[in-house]
């Protein structure tokens, strides 16, 4: 995201600041909602991806208890210039130019040749990959160099595997202040009375959840204004015990602030919060394990992320378990092919199935018996249908993605679009295995990382994006201007770990790979398609059908009476 759009997102965010509205309730949760989804919004952007649509509704302040509403709609198309129009931050003719550029930018992969695409960022992305190895080793080892010295049962500081440079050296950052602040924070013990002494050992099976100081949540507090009434405020989190015994720490880049802070946390009370809470884990696991084999479905998950979830799971298990004699006799001896997912949000409805992850999610205050009349139901065989069909969907998906990365040489071949266009990633894995020898002729792609996406980019990680509908169109002229001449054999480029991977050059040999009298056609998947389904895709079409004349008959009034 451009530092221009962040100015103007900050100044929107100004005028709609949930602490501007404690005192108004209604326009306070709207604009908090929005936020929200301005954030999500904003993320997709700044991470290169398309973001979905999004629908916002504002309040601004006009006047002493007056306020007038701001609806904007940001489209699919990423363009924040609705909004920053909506808020008169821009005219109108600064709004259409944007969408102009917007659209342009959106049409930049027609036309643009795979060969080309990938003889130009190679270089780049492997050097990007190079990079973001090393800093995810160095993670890793600040991490376990804590857990082994002080003994945490864990150390999470998020996720290492799609983080991009900056992250990742905020990650690097929060370690290390955590690491000094410690050896301050005992260092200065030594010197107190023994009553204040505090050893290393006071760490040990204790969990903790680490924070760079800009990515640490904000928390709303209450304090008392100068008039003597109560207001409540937004501001950063500070270091912490969580109600399960967690250590949650901000690593300040002063370790001796954050020492202070490690101070003042309660260990005796999280060492208790702590085995309380792993009683109610452990017990979980052990239930959920009773429960799949009880049910016979693929698997249980269960929300261990607080005490009170785990409590709730806990009861209700043991509550179907007692009726464990009556699921032997109602199942008789089926078998499901969907998880179960057990969670205790009041909005959510008793019964929900999700075709499109294959997981039946259920409260924690479902009656066993409705959870029994669903599974020996039609619509419980259905959705065992459904989660096979989507399980072979995904073995395929697999396999294809397989069979490109083996075909090229690549270190990983991902799909990154949405799951609405497998059958499109299927189609463009094809005509990459078709084009494979002419790809690994042209451009080295050994250690390299593919992902079938909807545009071309190179991630910060150094994986690799094409789009499924990437075009191979006049693959002859692309490799004879790809190819040196015999007599001008191309040089091999290193990388930084010194490789010597040939990048964007090839020797002259490589003619012999690619005769010049063979061209790859791009071929039309649309009409033969048509002709020659896969046995998934047939599969797909028969469930399709199914469901149809189900919905048809008055399947779902009788599961409502059963449930």
């Amino acid at each position: 995201m451009e530092q221009d759009q962040k100015k103007l997102i900050r100044a929107v965010v100004r005028q709609v600041h949930p602490d501007l509205f404690t005192a108004h309730p209604f326009e306070r949760s709207k604009n908090s909602e929005s936020l929200k989804a301005l954030n999500v919004y904003a993320d997709q952007l700044s991470k290169g991806l398309i973001p979905d649509p999004a629908r916002l509704e504002f309040y601004v302040k006009q006047g002493e208890g007056t306020f007038s509403k701001v609806l904007t709609s940001l489209p699919g198309t990423a363009s924040l210039s609705p909004l920053f129009f909506s808020f008169g931050l821009i005219t109108e003719e600064e709004a259409l130019r944007d969408a102009a550029a917007v659209a342009s930018s959106n049409g930049a992969n027609v036309g643009r040749d795979l060969f080309e695409w990938l003889s130009t960022v190679a270089e780049e992305a492997a050097l990007a990959a190079d990079q973001h190895d090393a800093m995810k080793r160095e993670v890793r080892s600040l991490r376990s160099d804590l857990e082994e010295q002080y003994g945490f049962a864990a150390l999470d500081i998020g996720g290492e595997f799609v983080l991009g440079g900056e992250a990742q050296r905020k990650q690097v950052e929060a370690l290390t202040a955590l690491a000094q602040g410690l050896e301050i924070l005992l260092s200065s013990s030594q010197q107190t009375s023994s009553a204040e002494k505090i050893d290393r050992n006071e760490f040990r099976n204790l969990a903790v959840r680490l924070y760079h100081p800009e990515g640490a949540p904000l928390v709303t507090v209450g304090y008392q204004g100068d008039d003597g009434t109560f207001n409540v405020r937004t501001e950063p989190m500070e270091s912490h015990v969580g109600e399960t015994g967690i250590l949650h720490i901000v690593g300040h880049e002063d370790p001796n602030r954050v020492a202070a802070a490690l101070g003042k946390l309660d260990l005796s009370r999280a060492q208790l919060l702590s085995k309380v809470s792993s009683f109610w884990v452990r017990r979980s696991r052990e239930l959920a394990t009773a429960l799949r084999a009880a049910l016979a479905v693929e698997n249980v998950w269960f929300d261990a992320r607080s005490e009170d979830a785990a409590r709730k799971f806990v009861l209700w298990v043991g509550a179907v378990l007692e009726k464990k004699e009556n699921l032997a006799v109602g199942l008789l001896g089926r078998g499901y092919a969907f998880s179960v997912l057990v969670h205790s949000d009041d909005s959510s409805p008793l019964l929900d199935f999700i075709e499109s992850s294959s997981v039946l999610q259920v409260r924690t205050d479902c009656p066993p018996k409705h959870l029994l009349a669903f599974m020996v139901s039609e619509a419980g065989e259905l959705a065992h249908e459904t989660a096979t069909l989507v399980a072979d969907t995904k073995a395929e998906e697999a396999a294809a993605l397989e069979a490109v990365r083996d075909a090229l040489g690549a270190k990983h071949v991902v799909r990154v679009c949405s799951s609405y266009d497998q059958h499109k990633v299927l189609e463009a894995a094809a005509r990459l295995v078709e084009a494979a020898p002419s790809l690994r002729a042209a451009v080295d792609l050994s250690g390299i990382s593919l992902a079938i996406d909807d545009c071309y980019d190179v991630w910060e990680s150094g994986f690799i994006s094409i789009p499924f509908d990437f075009s191979i169109s006049d693959l002859q002229p692309q490799l004879q201007a790809l190819l040196a001449p015999p007599a001008q054999e191309a040089a091999v480029s290193l990388t930084s770990d010194g490789s010597g991977r040939r990048r964007n050059g090839v020797a002259a040999n490589a003619i012999a790979v690619a005769p010049t009298t063979k061209l790859l056609r791009r071929r039309s998947f649309i009409d033969d398609s048509v002709v020659r389904r896969s046995v998934t895709q047939q599969r797909r079409l028969m469930h399709a059908f199914k469901v149809s004349n189900l919905c048809r008959g008055s399947v779902s009034s009788i599961v409502f009476k059963k449930i």
